[in-house]
């Protein structure tokens, strides 16, 4: 019988002397050794060797590119955990079981403790610890009196079976320690991750705090300990004594003992609140993650005289400062923080910033990938490096490294290469050595992407705000006020237009109007004529010209640009406002999760390419005629195939209000359980968002739960429109196609799989990257269409996700070839009798209809059709020997 692939790299892995081998090594000897046969002879590559490891955490370690085997005494103290955890008879909460089973997991780790049949012992053996402080000694006793008469004696068996595996590497327990408690922390929605940091960051941390001479380290809001461990474990020499602290009474046990288990011996974990205490100046260097969802505002009590001592302070920055405080003269802290805070216009933000140049405290700022907290909450952030206030050696240069654009996976490759740029002053892609006079030009902006794009324009790249005579947004208007028939226009977001072109607001479409004497106590300012609006929330721009002379206000959420047509005209700011570079601008600002969004004070600083304005109207025409020509090409087409509306009405109608839905619905929920946590009442008039620390918001009427659920009802009912459009012209049409050059197997990981990531299947994706020249919408819906049939109608086994195979390969292109051939299969169910092979590889379509609507098999054919590529469907012979009864074969060009 053929061996699986975790088969074959558990075989060879026993087999090595080596703890870790990399994966590039190991894809190399899966393939020597022929014991992994596929059935579509693809070459192992080092990157399918991570994803199997990745996929597997029971079975192996992975270690930035590096892979390991799990001893299977880890492996089975795994299991016991999680089966006592899971299937316990004790009669307490989820949270309970785990710390109980957390507990029992260190009293088996520790040697000379004889076998205990009374769980009083295990109180004393707390109570000895001189290591726990008293809040978690009491704490311990808390958790061993949830343990009744009956449940006591499963407890101790639950010990007596942990010990019953011999421990041999005492590392690795450690390892399996750390990596419980933090999966105990995610599990846990109430702290949205607040008590377990991200492997990633550790990592990081750890790699960044190398260098240094130190001594004592410190970490504030240490939660579980797994940064401090993380920092420990990678700087052993240079650490004398572990300080670590924390608000939460069971994160401070648990991260006691992790600290403890994994070889810390000289260190302090207490209780306290760290905002309230006065800082003393004694840390060597502090890497820590402050709670993103600090909202107070904090009065800062210092001994050190800061120009903000007497300021009510946002309470995160509060503790930035207090870190900060806390360092001794050469200390260094690393502080992971909310991009927010190196933007935020905030007074007491921009002033922070204003002190840490101009006393030469900044190091550095590495940003991170922008779904590093995705498992956790929807914030961006950074790593924030700064010197002690003390110290009076002065910085010349401050390192900045753009980490948004990377996945999590690429960054953690390249971590140790960020690490070693910052330490050594070197030259790295997307970081860069900057002079503090840099910063100070930025407006004290400390973003390094919003730096790095700023340094790619000229001096005819000038800030909009020089440009225009001026930018605003409206006054709040209450939506009681607003009516329908009578009053002064009021234009909604919606009534600006989408798309490129010269888009021109039609007044027909205006349905809200305000009474003038809702007015009276107001300041407003009515829309000058020739202003172009634009929206501020949201994906789309759709800068729009305002023509008409009459009276008109605005909706908050769009920015109003009024302009002096002797040196600006409107349709050329149109053209510049439809254009890559500001759009690419625009999505640096743009903030939010649920209602993404930016401000019309930062809207201001985008730069626009300035032509005196004879050339301004020569490019118009340039720029509009050429749009006109291909509005007229795409018309005829419409003509001709009424699928053209189909495919932008479902890109345009149906992708938004679906992704509207899904990130509203996700705010609600989590909303919802925060309250439900807290026993506290709800009204349809609360907001569901907190705001990230610094961040203002013009216009909350968003983000109030009437307007979210009237949102989400509006977005249904676009869908369901779209949808049944898509059934009335069913078999017709073609799309606009824009071909471009990207590697495909590339594309297919980072876009393709991302999607099906909860899906009930495994995707499996292999072959050499290769180059294609082709339309990445199209190739997206080609690849998504082909998944969604083999998870609707190939697999019947909900339950097996291990079992359900869809596989991808690239085969390789033989150099007389003029195409590049893609084979998607999947293990499900052989194609229904009704299924017309012939007829679908024709034209996409297919006899058996009772099995769905027919578009996802016209758009597979379509697509490769557009593409001058071919399709084939293997035939029964073709796949009679092989499990795979459902296979695809793709020529593309």
């Amino acid at each position: 019988m053929a061996m699986t692939i975790i088969e074959v790299l558990v075989e060879i892995l026993e087999k090595r002397d080596e703890k870790f081998i990399s994966s590039s090594k190991l894809a190399q000897l899966v393939n020597e050794s022929g014991l992994y046969k596929s059935n579509i002879n693809r070459v192992i590559t080092h990157d399918y060797v991570l994803y199997v490891a990745l996929r597997e955490p029971n079975i192996f370690r992975v270690q930035n590119d590096n892979v390991a085997l799990l001893k299977k005494s880890i492996i089975q103290l795994r299991s016991q955990f999680f089966h006592f955890v899971n299937d316990s008879p004790i009669k307490a909460g989820k949270d309970i079981r785990r710390i109980l089973g957390i507990t029992g997991l260190f009293i088996s780790s520790l040697k000379n403790i004889p076998y205990q049949v009374d769980y009083n012992a295990y109180l004393e053996l707390f109570e000895s610890f001189t290591w726990l402080d008293d809040t978690s000694k009491n704490f311990a006793k808390y958790i061993l009196e949830r343990l009744n008469n009956d449940n006591i004696s499963y407890f101790i068996d639950y010990i007596h079976r942990l010990r019953t595996i011999s421990i041999d590497d005492y590392e690795e327990f450690g390892f399996l320690f750390n990596s419980i408690i933090n999966e105990y922390s995610n599990s846990n929605t109430t702290y949205s991750g607040e008590n377990s940091t991200p492997e990633i960051i550790n990592n990081l941390l750890a790699d960044l705090a190398k260098p240094h001479n130190t001594q004592i380290i410190f970490d504030p809001f240490a939660g579980n300990g797994s940064t401090l461990v993380s920092t420990f474990l990678k700087n052993k020499s240079q650490i004398d004594k572990v300080f670590a602290s924390d608000i939460d009474v069971p994160s401070c046990f648990i991260g006691a003992l992790n600290l403890y288990v994994n070889g810390v011996r000289n260190f302090h974990y207490h209780q306290n609140d760290f905002l309230k205490f006065n800082s003393i100046s004694f840390a060597d260097l502090i890497v820590t993650v402050p709670p993103f969802g600090l909202r107070n505002e904090e009065t800062l009590h210092s001994n050190v005289k800061l120009p903000f001592s007497n300021l009510r302070l946002d309470s995160f920055l509060t503790s930035i400062i207090k870190v900060l405080l806390s360092l001794n003269k050469n200390g260094l802290a690393f502080i992971v923080v909310p991009n927010s805070v190196l933007f935020s216009r905030k007074a007491d933000y921009v002033e922070f910033r204003q002190y840490l140049i101009q006393e030469n405290l900044l190091s550095g700022v590495i940003e991170l990938p922008a779904n590093t907290f995705k498992k956790y909450i929807g914030i961006s952030a950074s790593v924030l490096i700064i010197k002690s206030i003390l110290n009076d050696t002065k910085i010349d240069k401050v390192f900045l490294f753009n980490g948004s654009k990377y996945t999590t996976e690429e960054f953690e490759k390249i971590s140790p290469e960020i690490s070693n740029a910052y330490i050594s002053n070197g030259n790295i892609t997307d970081g860069v050595i900057v002079n503090y006079e840099d910063l100070i030009s930025q407006y004290y902006d400390l973003s390094p992407k919003g730096f790095m794009l700023s340094q790619e324009f000229d001096d005819t790249y000038i800030e909009l705000e020089s440009l225009a005579k001026s930018i605003f947004i409206s006054i709040v208007i209450s939506r009681k006020l607003i009516n329908p028939t009578f009053g002064y226009p009021l234009i909604q977001v919606n009534n600006l237009v989408a798309g490129s072109g010269l888009n021109e607001i039609d007044e027909d479409s205006i349905e809200s109007y305000v009474e003038e004497d809702h007015l009276a106590s107001k300041k407003y300012t009515f829309i000058p004529k020739n202003s172009v609006l634009i929206s501020k929330v949201g994906n789309l721009l759709m800068p729009t010209i305002f023509r008409s002379d009459k009276n008109v206000l605005s909706n908050p959420n769009i920015v109003v640009i009024s302009l002096d047509e002797n040196y600006l005209i409107p349709e050329y700011l149109i053209t510049q406002l439809q254009s890559d570079y500001v759009i690419e601008q625009i999505n640096q600002m743009r903030r939010g999760v649920s209602v993404v969004h930016f401000t019309a004070q930062n809207f201001k600083k985008i730069r626009i390419k300035y032509i005196p304005i004879e050339e301004q109207r020569k490019f118009v025409t340039n720029f509009f005629g050429k749009q006109v020509q291909e509005i007229t090409a795409q018309k005829i087409q419409e003509n001709q195939d009424d699928l053209y509306n189909l495919i932008a009405s479902l890109k345009h109608e149906l992708k938004q209000p679906i992704s509207t839905i899904g990130m509203d619905l996700t705010s609600l929920k989590d909303y919802l359980i925060e309250k439900d946590e807290l026993g506290t009442s709800i009204s349809l008039n609360d907001i569901i968002i907190n705001l990230e620390p610094g961040e203002e918001i013009e216009d909350i009427e968003p983000f109030i739960i009437r307007n979210v659920i009237r949102r989400m009802e509006d977005s249904i009912t676009r869908s369901q429109e779209t949808l049944n459009k898509a059934e009335e012209i069913l078999n017709v049409g073609a799309g606009q196609f824009l071909p471009e050059k990207f590697f495909l197997k590339e594309f297919i990981s980072n876009v393709i799989l991302p999607q099906f990531v909860g899906s009930n299947c495994t995707i499996n994706i292999s072959g050499i990257d290769r180059e294609i020249i082709a339309d990445k919408y199209q190739i997206e819906v080609l690849f998504k269409r082909l998944i969604e049939n083999a998870i609707k109608h190939g697999f019947d086994r909900p339950s097996v996700k291990g079992e359900n195979i869809i596989n991808i390969s690239l085969t390789d292109k033989p150099a007389y070839s003029l195409y590049n051939e893609i084979i998607v299969e999947n293990n499900g169910r052989e194609f229904s009798p009704g299924f017309d092979a012939a007829k679908f590889q024709k034209s996409g379509l297919t006899s058996d209809r009772y099995r769905g609507t027919g578009f996802g098999g016209f758009h597979i054919k379509k697509i490769i059709q557009n593409h001058k590529g071919e399709l084939r469907i293997a035939s029964k012979d073709d796949t009679e020997s092989s499990q795979f009864k459902v296979k695809f074969l793709i020529n593309l060009p």
